[in-house]
């Protein structure tokens, strides 16, 4: 069986989901995507990810930030019974619940996360003597955790030799972390945002005793 006429269908509710809630248009996609499966691996990895691209694009999101691997993962038998479910006898309700459910829990988690990881770095640079300008750069980190020193010299309109010692101080408190390995034309990433979000949300479940 071609999946040709699957994937044309698929590509009609991106294109217009009618009225459904943004939650709902992607708890339908994510479902449509993996039951299509056309793929022979990392059809798991793209659903996943497609839910991210789809909130920027829906302009729910600037950036994508929000990642629902974790809790699927947490919840895995329940997210496959569910994904079932639908195929089986459309239980819709169900899934759609589940599935606003983990898009909740992942960004209550992850805003609070971010807000102490926030305050923080705010507090290191403090701590070590920086400017004031440099708590513009660590403001700019949590709406897009990488940068460059000429994207750093745009943002806060300062020279080139300037932008570069403040990512350099940012370097120097573990707020920053070169990636390239080049002499020029560097990158720098936040990677305790990166890591922060992509952590499994906290839980008050009590855990087994060992």
């Amino acid at each position: 069986m071609t999946l040709e006429p699957f994937l044309r269908d698929f590509g009609r509710f991106l294109n217009g989901p009618g009225d459904l809630s943004v939650v709902a248009q992607l708890a339908v996609t994510h479902y449509q995507f993996e039951t299509i499966h056309p793929f022979m691996d990392g059809n798991g990895r793209l659903g996943r990810l497609l839910i991210t691209l789809m909130l920027c694009e829906r302009q729910v999101l600037p950036l994508p930030l929000l990642y629902l691997s974790v809790y699927f993962e947490k919840h895995d038998n329940e997210y496959r019974d569910l994904m079932l479910d639908v195929s089986r006898r459309g239980a819709w309700v169900e899934w759609i619940t589940f599935f606003a459910k983990g898009v909740g829990e992942q960004a209550r988690d992850a805003v609070q996360r971010l807000l102490d990881l926030w305050r923080g770095y705010r507090q290191r640079v403090q701590d070590a003597g920086q400017p004031a300008f440099v708590l513009t750069l660590v403001d700019r980190l949590f709406a897009a955790p990488a940068i460059t020193i000429t994207g750093a010299a745009k943002l806060m309109n300062v020279s080139f030799p300037t932008a570069q010692k403040y990512v350099e101080s940012l370097e120097s408190v573990g707020v920053l972390t070169e990636a390239t390995g080049k002499a020029r034309k560097r990158t720098y990433l936040a990677r305790e945002i990166l890591r922060l979000l992509d952590e499994p949300v906290a839980t008050d479940e009590p855990t087994a005793e060992t």
